[in-house]
């Protein structure tokens, strides 16, 4: 195989691979002014505050989709209380407490030790 045939199949493997990442995340807004917390319960330190209308993507949703992890436009990353969140779907904004599971958000899990160590390491909450 040429070289140049050889880097358009890499290529192509690399987008398909690319592809389902990218599909996984969900694009939402937030419903009303919210706090973006350091995991998933009222518990957990507030990492911001977003204001109504707040745009972000929801990575995924713990099971029975009360609360999801989600990040910004800038990269920041939370959990926000699923009630307060809208999900953007056909041109229409739906509760994702009500619909995650029928438009396929996913549910995934959380474990403070790892999910801390990778997105707050710098706060000064981190070792409480």
């Amino acid at each position: 195989m040429n070289s140049k045939l050889a880097q358009r199949w890499i290529g192509i493997g690399t987008l398909a691979l690319a592809l389902p990442i990218a599909a996984a995340a969900q694009e939402a807004v937030a419903r009303n002014t919210v706090n973006l917390r350091a995991g998933p319960s009222g518990d957990y330190p507030v990492v911001a505050r977003l204001g109504p209308g707040q745009p972000f993507e929801v990575l995924g949703c713990i099971s029975g989709y009360s609360w999801c992890d989600v990040v910004l436009p800038d990269g920041l990353r939370g959990w926000v209380y699923s009630g307060a969140i809208d999900y953007v779907y056909e041109d229409r904004r739906l509760p994702l407490a009500t619909y995650g599971a029928t438009i396929g958000v996913p549910i995934i899990g959380f474990t403070i030790g790892n999910y801390w160590a990778d997105h707050y390491r710098d706060r000064p909450w981190y070792r409480e």
